[in-house]
């Protein structure tokens, strides 16, 4: 009988650290999936002014940017949504490119719900955020206001710190994303670098992103 009961005894013990072992393997993963993409630590100290210097004016946009490694991430997930063609082939419009750094602001668990491909409309209407079927340059922004994107979302624009200046804006903030390098003019339309990748819709603990308007 004491065989028994210590068999019984050593079998709950077991259980007991199976279950505690999954609980701690389920809050670590939890708690990877809340971590950004990459240590801010890693965080390159990017030059601006340098990027897309010289001749743009004779490039159309998509070729300014596939060919540039600062925007790799970016054009990796216009070819995961198909955007890539209706990209090349459109005739006038603005860009807001954000540069691979701007992606370590994402978590672990918002990249991969923008790359599983059952959310590929998800991840086609993030792509969009950051196209306007327009030429807009910075002339244009006149502090607070909205703008509609390719896909028919409003994307709020504002001043950061309400600076401006008598030719333009200084520093404009678009969708939350702060416009970096401005008015690169290439032959069918405008590029805007920003720091952070455009989001519409609010951000929720389950998925990562919610409902994307």
């Amino acid at each position: 009988m004491k065989i028994i009961d210590n068999s019984f005894r050593h079998l709950t013990a077991l259980i007991a650290l199976m279950v505690l072992g999954i609980s701690v393997s389920m809050a670590q993963q939890q708690q990877i999936s809340d971590e950004l993409l990459m240590d801010n630590r890693e965080r390159d100290d990017l030059n601006y002014e340098e990027m897309f210097n010289g001749d743009t004016e004779g490039q159309d946009i998509f070729s300014l940017i596939r060919d540039d490694e600062n925007f790799s991430k970016f054009m990796e997930l216009v070819d995961q949504s198909g955007l890539a063609p209706s990209m090349r082939a459109a005739d006038e419009f603005t860009v807001f490119i954000p540069t691979n750094d701007a992606f370590k602001e994402l978590t672990v668990r918002q990249y991969e719900a923008l790359t599983k491909p059952e959310n590929k409309d998800m991840l086609t209407r993030v792509i969009k955020a950051h196209i306007f079927p327009a030429k807009v340059g910075m002339n244009d922004f006149t502090g607070r206001q909205t703008m509609e994107t390719s896909d028919g979302v409003e994307i709020p624009i504002e001043t950061e710190g309400a600076v401006a200046t008598a030719g333009g804006v200084n520093r404009m903030v678009v969708g939350g994303a702060r416009i970096m390098k401005s008015d690169v003019q290439a032959s069918n339309g405008v590029i805007h670098v920003v720091d952070r990748v455009i989001i519409p819709g609010q951000v929720t603990p389950t998925t990562g992103f919610g409902a994307v308007r």
